[in-house]
C-alpha cells in the first residue's frame, strides 16, 4: 500500500497499537510515514490463560492483565529501540484499541425513511435519522451488570438506495425515499474504560480511539489481498469465531458463533476422556502415529465428533448469510495463537467450508503474519505478527496518511 504525495515533506506517526481478543493481547509500537511501508519497532503477544470452564468475568480479569503485561513489556524493550527522538515514553502520538469477540457486538439493522417532498441529504440529516431510527436493544447484552452501558465504536451506511437506486453515498443527492442499513458495533462501557485505565498507567493523556476488529480485518484485506469485490473473513480466536460477509466491496454483515480452538479443545478432551492440558499432547502423538490402534480410534472418533460440533456452528452461520443473497466462493482464515495453527486442521477443518445452499466447498486461504510481511517492515527482532495486528495497522497508516494529504503536510 503506498500513498502519492508529491514533494511534501514526510511526517513521521508513532503510535501504539492493542489488537485484544479472547485468547491473546496483541500490542505493536508502529512508525508510520506516509510514503513508506509502516515500521514495526516492537510487538508483543501475550496470551489469555485457557480456562477449563469459561467464565467472563475471570476472562476479563486475565485478558486486562494481559494487556498491562505488554504495555509493561513494550515500556522495558520497545522504546528504548525506537531510534527517533519523539517516540519516548509517554509520547505516543496515538494509542488505537481494536476489539474481537466477544467483547464487542455487531447488528445490522435497515432503515427505510420517507419524505411527503424531495429532501437534500445532508451529514447532519443522516445523523438525525440514526439517533431517532436505529435501536440498540441487541446491544444490552454486552452490558457486565445493571451499572453497566453500552460504548458505541462505530457506525457505517451500506447498501443505499435514494428512489429505488443503488448509490455509493446519498449524501448531496436529493430524494424522497431513502434506504440504506447500518451496521453497528458496542462494547461494554466498563470494559472500554477498564482498557482506557490500564494503558493509560503507561501512557497518560495520550488520546486512544477504539474499534471493531472486522472493520480492520475487511480494510486490510480489501487493499492488499482481494482480486475481487466479495469474500467472506473467518477469525477464529480461542472462545469464539468471527463471519463477516464481504459484498461488492462493502462489508455488510458480520457473525459470531460461540465456538472457538478453546471451545474444540474442551470439547475434544470431553469425548476423548483425557483433561485439557492434555489434549495438544493428544493431538501430535496421533498425527505422528505413536498411539496404540484402539486408543487411536478413540480419539479420532472424539475427533470427529468434534470437527461435526464446527461444522454446525459454522454452517447455521453460512445458512443465515445465504439467506440474505447468497454467499461468496472465497473465504479468508484468520487464526490467533499457536495452538491454531496445530489445531485448525485437526478440529476445524476450514477447506471443508461449504456452500449450504449448493454444498460445494469454497475456496480457503488461511493467513499467517509470513503473508502479510510484503505490506509492512519491522526491527529484527520481530519475528511473528499477528495477522489482526498488520491489518489494523495498515489500516491506521491509511487513515493517517490521507489525514496528511488532506491537511496538506508541508
Amino acid at each position: 500500500m503506498s500513498f502519492v504525495f508529491g514533494s511534501q515533506k514526510q511526517k513521521e506517526h508513532s503510535f501504539l497499537l492493542c489488537c485484544i481478543e479472547s485468547g491473546a493481547v496483541h500490542v505493536a509500537l508502529v512508525l508510520a510515514y506516509p510514503q513508506k511501508k509502516p515500521f514495526i519497532a516492537y510487538s508483543v503477544s501475550k496470551a489469555v490463560p485457557f480456562q477449563e470452564t469459561l467464565d467472563h468475568a475471570r476472562l476479563s480479569t486475565v485478558t486486562l492483565q494481559a494487556l498491562v503485561d505488554a504495555c509493561t513489556e513494550i515500556v522495558a524493550k520497545g522504546i528504548p529501540l525506537v531510534s527517533s527522538r519523539r517516540v519516548q515514553r509517554g509520547h505516543i502520538d496515538h494509542i488505537y484499541c481494536v476489539y474481537g469477540s466477544p467483547w464487542f457486538i455487531s447488528q445490522t439493522q435497515t432503515l427505510t425513511i420517507e419524505k411527503d417532498s424531495p429532501v437534500l441529504v445532508t451529514q447532519k440529516m443522516l445523523a438525525e435519522l440514526l439517533a431517532q431510527h436505529i435501536s440498540f436493544d441487541a446491544f444490552q447484552t454486552i452490558r457486565t451488570d445493571e451499572t453497566d452501558s453500552v460504548y458505541l465504536l462505530e457506525q457505517h451506511i451500506v447498501g443505499t438506495h435514494l428512489n429505488g437506486y443503488a448509490i455509493e453515498t446519498p449524501l448531496g443527492k436529493v430524494g424522497k425515499h431513502i434506504s440504506f442499513s447500518v451496521v453497528s458495533g458496542a462494547l461494554s462501557k466498563k470494559f472500554h474504560s477498564y482498557v482506557e485505565e490500564s494503558v493509560s498507567r503507561f501512557f497518560s493523556h495520550t488520546p486512544c480511539t477504539h474499534r471493531c476488529a472486522p472493520t480492520m480485518e475487511f480494510v486490510g484485506i480489501q487493499d492488499t489481498l482481494v482480486t475481487e469485490n466479495s469474500f467472506l473473513i473467518v477469525d477464529i480466536s480461542s472462545e469464539v469465531t468471527d463471519v463477516s460477509f464481504v459484498r461488492n466491496g462493502v462489508l455488510v454483515e458480520t457473525a459470531t458463533f460461540p465456538y472457538g480452538t478453546s471451545s474444540a479443545m474442551r470439547s475434544f478432551a470431553q469425548y476423548a476422556g483425557i483433561l485439557p492440558e492434555e489434549v495438544l499432547g493428544t493431538v501430535r502423538s496421533l498425527q505422528a502415529g505413536k498411539l496404540d490402534a484402539t486408543v487411536a480410534q478413540r480419539y479420532t472418533e472424539a475427533q470427529e465428533k468434534t470437527q461435526k460440533e464446527w461444522a454446525t456452528h459454522c454452517g447455521n452461520i453460512l445458512f443465515q448469510l445465504e439467506q440474505e443473497g447468497g454467499i461468496p466462493t472465497s473465504v479468508f482464515i484468520l487464526g490467533e495463537s499457536v495452538d491454531f495453527v496445530s489445531l485448525q486442521t485437526f478440529f476445524m477443518p476450514t477447506e471443508r467450508i461449504v456452500s449450504s445452499h449448493t454444498g460445494s466447498p469454497l475456496s480457503s486461504v488461511v493467513l499467517t503474519s509470513d503473508t502479510l510481511k510484503p505490506f509492512y517492515t519491522a526491527n529484527e527482532d520481530v519475528t511473528s505478527v499477528h495477522p489482526l495486528l498488520i491489518f489494523s495497522m495498515l489500516y491506521v497508516h491509511k487513515s493517517l496518511a490521507m489525514r496528511d494529504e488532506k491537511k496538506g503536510v508541508q
